[in-house]
């Protein structure tokens, strides 16, 4: 709840897949993402990193999956 209304306040406007992301996070995924925020310029700043992270775990399931 926090971050969103300081993301709010920084950024007016939080697209509903940065919502969706934030409401799905872990404790250390929204630590990182407000640590982030105090210097980040665009959300894209603050939430990259684990774009990326969750796409290649998404990926690694789909192998696994495609293994068996």
């Amino acid at each position: 709840v926090v971050l969103m209304r300081l993301l709010k306040r920084k950024f007016s406007q939080i697209p509903k897949s940065y919502q969706r992301r934030i409401e799905a996070a872990n404790e250390d995924a929204l630590l990182t993402w407000a640590e982030r925020l105090v210097d980040a310029e665009t959300l894209e700043d603050i939430f990259e990193e684990q774009k990326l992270l969750y796409m290649l775990e998404s990926l690694r399931a789909y192998q696994l999956c495609s293994r068996q």
